[in-house]
């Protein structure tokens, strides 16, 4: 298995992972929950981004912005603001933690799994 596959499968299995914690009955614990697994599927995207752009085009890149600019660039994802939207959810989220951020997050997720939907149906087809 090469290191793109194994992204690839952590990837697919921390989006299926933050579904299941998002179908689950609200409380404080679930939210939490679906907020852990949003920031791990985020986690794992971009790093499957970045061993995908450095393998498949040469381009280094070392933090989840530039990784999503690029992926932009090089037509891996769709030039949507959402993405780095998503970056910044994460951000406030892994750095200042608060209950309303969290809650504020948690109503949005259904939307960003969408988007991270995206990335899975792309590389379904590359791997």
């Amino acid at each position: 298995m090469t290191k793109y596959q194994s992204l690839h499968e952590d990837y697919r299995k921390a989006l299926l992972r933050l579904e299941e914690a998002l179908d689950a009955e609200k409380s404080e614990m679930s939210r939490d929950s679906a907020v852990l697994r949003f920031i791990m599927t985020f986690e794992a995207a971009w790093k499957l981004l970045q061993v995908k752009l450095k393998e498949e085009h040469a381009v280094d890149c070392t933090s989840p912005k530039s990784c999503i600019r690029e992926a932009f660039h090089q037509g891996i994802l769709p030039n949507d603001p959402h993405w780095l939207e998503i970056a910044n959810k994460r951000n406030r989220l892994t750095h200042i933690y608060s209950e309303m951020e969290a809650e504020e997050i948690y109503q949005e997720l259904p939307e960003i799994v969408e988007t991270l939907r995206a990335l899975r149906a792309e590389s379904d087809v590359d791997s």
